[in-house]
């Protein structure tokens, strides 16, 4: 859980960037932030989908999975 929990924290500042930067949807960042995770060998799929879900969360934006 608190791996999770420090990297969803950690992403806050880089997806609100990458939204600023390139200008795609919240969405569009959530995409791209799960093809990363789904890349990593750290988490499974449902650690990453938890730290996308708690990242939405910590950023106000729509459940990616809902």
């Amino acid at each position: 859980y608190e791996l999770c929990e420090d990297f969803a924290q950690m992403l806050v500042y880089k997806a609100k960037s990458r939204r600023w930067e390139r200008g795609i949807s919240e969405g569009d960042v959530l995409e791209r932030m799960a093809q990363g995770l789904s890349a990593s060998e750290v988490f499974s799929a449902a650690e990453s989908q938890w730290v996308l879900r708690r990242l939405a969360e910590l950023l106000g934006w729509s459940d990616p999975f809902a």
